[in-house]
């Protein structure tokens, strides 16, 4: 009786050993530790000097903006457009957004949902 109350453990013991591994690497793999983003790799902020005499300022409301990479993420994508200068906050849920040229709403709902995010108010100043 004593070998198969040993037997027993041992097999425990390695089925714990085996689902602790699965774990850790699943969390590693997947990046579950950062639950906003999907388990993206954080993207570098991309400055941009502002080489061009700014017309307007937008503020763009965004939902779904929940950490600094997110915030970064958009900023970026931004920043890679011709004649607009970005910066974002995520605690603010919004990119302001200086313009060379005439906004097009269309074009920025455009560039916020490619990032995985949504539009919900566009406010456009001119300067």
């Amino acid at each position: 009786m004593e070998n198969g109350i040993f037997g027993t453990g041992i097999l425990i013991a390695v089925f714990a050993v085996a689902l602790f591994v699965a774990l850790r690497t699943t969390i590693k793999r997947f990046g579950l530790k950062r639950k906003c983003c999907g388990g993206k790799k954080p993207e570098k902020r991309e400055e941009k000097a502002l080489d061009f005499e700014p017309i307007f300022e937008i503020i763009v409301r965004i939902d779904g903006l929940c950490c600094e990479d997110c915030a970064i993420r958009v900023e970026n994508a931004f920043n890679r457009m011709a004649e607009v200068s970005a910066k974002a906050c995520h605690h603010e849920k919004r990119a302001v957004l200086l313009l060379g040229k005439e906004p097009d709403e269309t074009k920025i709902r455009t560039v916020v949902s490619d990032c995985g995010f949504a539009v919900t108010e566009i406010q456009t100043k001119r300067l």
